[in-house]
């Protein structure tokens, strides 16, 4: 049916074809990859491929190309192994070639903790599914964090598991108030309340029942990955929160330039007096240097937030809280000092009506 269809690009091969007629797809000379289902080779009549470009790839199931490798006919085409995701562990770095090696295919690549990519040449790295960094939450703290490609979605493992709507927002976005996203704005720590896009730099904390659970960091499909090279301090005396604009660790030393590393013990950002490296999806603050005096630390100050009151026990935490006047008046929060009532809704459905003191700083 598709011999001499010389406009087929690629094809598919069911798992339930156990054989391919003689010239199947003889002087298919568009044909760039077949994607073969089946986990077993199927026979072959001759000249199946005949006149289909030697660079055409061929991919199989993972675990079944060494089957491939070892059959007659199959042998001698370029096959891959096509699998969903490579997970690049923390004390491993990968490097660009292997998302692209000599057997396998990948999809989506993982980031671990403290995990990094090297080798990515100046064209970057074609990504056919998604980037998605993993984070395993620690509650009682602020994670300094930002990435060289948008996020577009940040997702709760332990959400989904259960069932639940897996997709989490940050506090004041309109929709549930999931965590902690705040830049800064070279003099404090403000909200932010419209996600993480790229090339900047955040502190994002999440509320406790998130705690000892794994959150993901996941980008749009089918992005490309560049070296972004060294942080960039600011041009003046001002201060900024930057990502490390790299997937690899890069030293926060020299250029005249000063870093603010985050601290976890202290809450603080504090000022680094040696080299020290940055891991990728980090972000610290910098400033030019010069000849003006430079504090030791910066700090972040807490501010009210009904995310980590309103934490649940077990299974049924709270997804949505709203505020009210004594007088029975419906704010977004509260802005002035005093008494006010919050109804705190979770996912259960279930409704807790308390009354807190809000003192203003």
């Amino acid at each position: 049916a598709f011999y001499e269809c010389s406009s087929l690009a690629s094809l598919t091969i069911g798992s339930s074809v156990t054989s391919i007629g003689e010239g199947a797809f003889a002087y298919c000379a568009g044909l760039t990859s077949v994607t073969n289902l089946s986990r077993t080779p199927q026979t072959m009549g001759d000249f199946v491929f005949y006149e289909v470009s030697s660079n055409c790839i061929f991919y199989v199931p993972s675990g079944s190309w060494w089957l491939y490798k070892a059959t007659n006919v199959w042998q001698n085409l370029n096959i891959f192994v096509d699998d969903g995701s490579w997970t690049i562990s923390t004390n491993t770095p990968g490097t660009a070639s292997q998302y692209n090696g000599d057997s396998i295919r990948y999809f989506d690549i993982i980031f671990q903790e403290g995990s990094q990519l090297t080798g990515i040449n100046d064209a970057g790295l074609s990504i056919r599914g998604v980037v998605e960094y993993q984070l395993t939450v620690d509650t009682g703290r602020w994670y300094a964090i930002g990435f060289p490609f948008a996020i577009a979605s940040v997702y709760s493992h332990y959400f989904a598991d259960r069932g639940w709507d897996a997709e989490l927002y940050p506090k004041g976005s309109g929709k549930t108030d999931d965590y902690w996203l705040k830049t800064f704005d070279g003099d404090g720590f403000v909200a932010d309340t419209t996600g993480i896009v790229a090339g900047k730099g955040y502190i994002i904390r999440f509320p406790s029942w998130h705690h000892g659970q794994e959150i993901s960091f996941i980008s749009n499909p089918s992005i490309t990955l560049h070296d972004g090279g060294s942080i960039q301090p600011a041009g003046d005396d001002s201060y900024r929160l930057v990502n490390n604009p790299s997937l690899r660790s890069l030293s926060a030393a020299g250029n005249n330039s000063l870093y603010y590393r985050y601290d976890k013990d202290d809450n603080s950002f504090d000022l680094v007096e040696e080299a020290v490296s940055i891991n990728p999806f980090e972000a610290v603050i910098t400033r030019q240097s010069s000849q003006q005096p430079a504090p030791k630390q910066i700090t972040i100050e807490g501010d009210f937030t009904a995310i980590e009151k309103t934490a649940s026990s077990g299974d049924d935490p709270v997804t949505e809280t709203r505020y009210y006047t004594l007088q029975g008046t419906a704010v977004r929060q509260p802005a002035d000092r005093g008494v006010y009532i919050v109804k705190n809704i979770r996912r259960s459905g279930r409704e807790e009506t308390s009354k807190i003191i809000y003192l203003r700083k």
